[in-house]
């Protein structure tokens, strides 16, 4: 299972404006601070304790106190969580599926480099092909698209910032936020039930973020 320091998630400055948040929280729940109000920088922490004391909004954040090969395999999960919007739209477009696939060989061994950077060219262009006309919209104007359409081509999006956050040390200060927020695959989801008008469903959100934290626990069970 991954473990970490605390010295070293805050050389990534954790948010510690608000007590019941972030560090703090962290912090109080690890029972960190002696009666001096001294931290042990030097305890060892696990993701998992910090998806159970903090959430899993924070535990994708401290994923950046890894190496990405670590936490490749998460970030493909998220990806292909939300992959069968995109196939429902374009079922006979499977470049996405194969990137994903092409990274969990990647990942075992059983593909070079080389091999996975044609398959991410091909998911390159199914994005264009996929996000064409749509992506660049106003979004007052989205009442000229089919929401599938619409949802589909935000999947498309979803999932290459999934699998970018997976394979691409040099985008990671970037990256991780795409894993951590799902931003576009919430995007998918939320155009399957609300309106223009709402933009983003806030309970659409959640239950994306509920989906990532179940995806999030089979990851670790799988690492112990």
């Amino acid at each position: 299972m991954l473990t970490t320091t605390l010295r070293e998630i805050r050389s990534h400055s954790p948010c510690s404006d608000d007590k019941d948040k972030g560090w703090p929280l962290l912090l109080r729940n690890l029972n960190a601070i002696d009666v001096d109000g001294n931290i042990d920088l030097d305890r060892k922490v696990t993701i998992e304790e910090i998806l159970n004391s903090n959430g899993i909004e924070d535990a994708c954040w401290a994923l950046r106190c890894w190496a990405w090969e670590y936490w490749a395999e998460y970030a493909v999960d998220v990806a292909e969580s939300v992959l069968y919007i995109f196939e429902n739209k374009h079922p006979d477009d499977k470049r996405p599926k194969a990137f994903i696939e092409g990274i969990r060989q990647y990942l075992k061994g059983g593909i070079t480099l080389e091999e996975l950077t044609i398959l991410r060219i091909s998911l390159n262009t199914s994005i264009a092909d996929a996000t064409k006309d749509v992506k660049d919209t106003n979004i007052n104007d989205y009442d000229d698209y089919d929401d599938n359409e619409i949802a589909a081509s935000w999947t498309a999006v979803a999932v290459a910032d999934a699998v970018n956050a997976a394979t691409t040390a040099s985008a990671f200060s970037t990256a991780i936020h795409a894993v951590a927020s799902v931003t576009a695959a919430a995007w998918a989801a939320a155009w399957t039930a609300s309106t223009a008008s709402t933009f983003i469903s806030i309970s659409v959100k959640r239950k994306q973020w509920e989906k990532n934290e179940e995806l999030m626990r089979k990851w670790i069970e799988r690492t112990k």
